[in-house]
């Protein structure tokens, strides 16, 4: 739906074959900036006030405040966004058009199609694929299960 729309404003930008073209729709979705804003929304006003007495500016409250607080949301978003922009294939395959700068999900695919019946390279593959999500998992697992136990609340 926001492919073409993205695609040229990505063009307009300049940013075609770029890394920064395959970022940067990711960098901020629209869950993401909504479960983020849910959860700093959530948070007591009494420390914000507290913070101010101290003379805390805006970003000395976002960091020192903020960020500590609601550290198992910024954990989920981050890794659900990453995950999501890891495994995905259409868009890298539209923007990016240099074989060295495709991420790996397409070049997985274009091997697949190379080697077509012989599946035991494209399953490895898709091992390595997958071992940079399951790294991020087991490194913020204790944010991401502190803030799956507070959905459940």
């Amino acid at each position: 739906m926001f492919i073409i729309p993205q695609f040229v404003l990505m063009r307009e930008l300049g940013l075609i074959n770029g890394y920064s073209a395959m970022i940067l729709p990711y960098a901020m979705s629209a869950w993401g900036i909504f479960m983020v804003s849910q959860s700093f929304k959530g948070t007591p006003n009494d420390y914000l006030y507290a913070a101010r007495l101290d003379h805390a500016t805006l970003w000395g409250i976002l960091r020192h405040v903020m960020m500590p607080l609601n550290k198992s949301i910024l954990a989920i978003v981050a890794l659900f966004t990453f995950s999501s922009s890891w495994d995905n294939f259409l868009w890298p395959l539209i923007v990016m058009r240099d074989v060295d700068k495709m991420p790996f999900s397409v070049l997985l695919a274009t091997f697949s199609k190379s080697y077509g019946v012989y599946l035991g390279p494209v399953m490895a593959g898709a091992v390595v694929q997958m071992l940079p999500v399951v790294v991020l998992f087991i490194l913020f697992r204790k944010y991401f299960l502190q803030g799956m136990s507070l959905s459940l609340k």
